[in-house]
C-alpha cells in the first residue's frame, strides 16, 4: 500500500480513530511494544485464565456427579503446569518438557475418565499389562479426547475439523515425547544449553505450555459449568510476544547448521525433512499473514490499538 492511499484511508476515519491508529504504525521501538503486549497478555488474558481455573477446580470438587480421580488428576495438571511455567522461566527446557507431557496425560486421562466408564474401569486396575490395556492407551485416549474438544470449548474448535484436532494432538504429543525420552533431541538441547542460544528454541516450548494451559482451563471450565469467556484474541499478542523472543541474528542456516548436523541428517533424513516441510507450510502462512497485513493495515492496526489500549 503506498503513502496515499494509507494517507486517504486515514482521511476517512474520525480524528480521534486515526490519530490513535497513526501512533500505532509509528510505535516502531519492537522491544517497548513486546513489553505493552506482555502486559496486556498478562492482565486480561493469562491471569484470568489462572483464577478461573483455580475456582474451577474448587467448584468441580463440590460436584458429586464428577469422579474424585477425575478431580485430582486435573488438580495435579494444574500444579504440574504452574511448574512448567516456573521452568520455562529459567530456561529449564528439557525438564519442563518432561512434566508438560506429564500434565497433557493427566489431562486427557482425566477428561476421558469423565466422559468414558471403560476408561475408568481399566484406569482402576494396577499393574494392567500393556498388552491387555486398551481404554487407557495414550493413542485410545488422544483419539477419543478430539472428539469432546468442540463440546468442551466451541468458541476455540468448533470451526477446526475433528481429523486436524486429531492431527494437532498426536503432533503436539508426539513433540513432547522427543524432548522426554533418551533421544537425539535431548542431547541437543544440552549443546543449546551450553552455547547459550536456548532463545532459539525456548519459543516452542513456551508456545507448548501456553496451549496446554488452555487446554487445561478448557476443561476445568467445561466440568464446572463455567459461562465465562475470555477474548482469545489475545491469543494472537501472546504468540506474537513469545516469537518476538527470538535473536533473529541467529536464525540464519550457517548458525543453525551446527545443530543440525547433531541430528545426524544422513541417518534421520526422512525425519528432518517432515518438520522441514512443515516449517515449510509454516512460512507460507506467515506469508500470507504478512500480504493480509501489507493490503490491510489500517484493520489491523486499528483490531491490535483497541486490544492494547482496552
Amino acid at each position: 500500500m503506498t503513502n496515499e492511499e494509507l494517507q486517504k484511508k486515514l482521511d476517512e476515519l474520525p480524528e480521534n480513530e486515526a490519530k490513535r491508529i497513526i501512533q500505532f504504525l509509528l510505535y516502531t521501538d519492537i522491544k517497548n511494544m513486546k513489553e505493552k503486549f506482555d502486559f496486556k497478555v498478562k492482565k486480561d488474558f493469562i491471569k484470568p485464565l489462572r483464577k478461573s481455573s483455580r475456582i474451577n477446580l474448587t467448584r468441580i470438587y463440590k460436584i458429586d456427579s464428577i469422579h474424585k480421580e477425575v478431580k485430582n488428576l486435573l488438580n495435579q495438571s494444574l500444579i504440574t503446569i504452574h511448574n512448567v511455567s516456573r521452568m520455562l522461566n529459567h530456561n529449564n527446557l528439557v525438564d519442563a518438557n518432561t512434566l508438560l507431557r506429564s500434565c497433557f496425560e493427566n489431562t486427557i486421562m482425566a477428561m476421558m475418565i469423565h466422559f468414558d466408564d471403560n476408561v475408568y474401569d481399566e484406569f482402576k486396575v494396577l499393574g494392567l499389562d500393556e498388552s491387555k490395556r486398551a481404554y487407557t492407551k495414550l493413542s485410545f485416549l488422544r483419539n477419543s479426547f478430539k472428539k469432546h474438544l468442540k463440546e468442551i470449548n466451541p468458541e476455540l474448535f468448533n470451526d477446526i475439523s475433528t481429523r486436524m484436532i486429531g492431527n494437532i494432538l498426536q503432533d503436539y504429543y508426539d513433540k513432547l515425547c522427543l524432548y522426554t525420552h533418551s533421544t537425539l533431541m535431548v542431547n541437543e538441547m544440552i549443546e543449546i544449553k551450553m552455547n547459550k542460544d536456548e532463545e532459539l528454541f525456548s519459543f516452542a516450548f513456551k508456545i507448548n505450555a501456553f496451549f496446554m494451559e488452555i487446554i487445561l482451563y478448557s476443561c476445568l471450565k467445561y466440568l464446572a459449568n463455567d459461562k465465562e469467556i475470555l477474548d482469545y484474541n489475545y491469543i494472537v499478542l501472546e504468540l506474537f510476544s513469545v516469537l518476538a523472543t527470538i535473536n533473529k541474528e541467529k536464525c540464519t542456516p550457517e548458525y543453525l547448521n551446527k545443530y543440525n548436523d547433531l541430528l545426524y541428517p544422513n541417518i534421520n533424513g526422512n525425519f528432518i525433512n517432515k518438520d522441514s516441510q512443515m516449517l515449510k507450510e509454516i512460512q507460507s502462512m506467515s506469508n500470507d499473514i504478512k500480504e493480509f497485513i501489507n493490503k490491510n493495515p489500517i484493520l489491523v492496526a486499528s483490531y491490535i490499538s483497541e486490544l492494547l489500549e482496552n
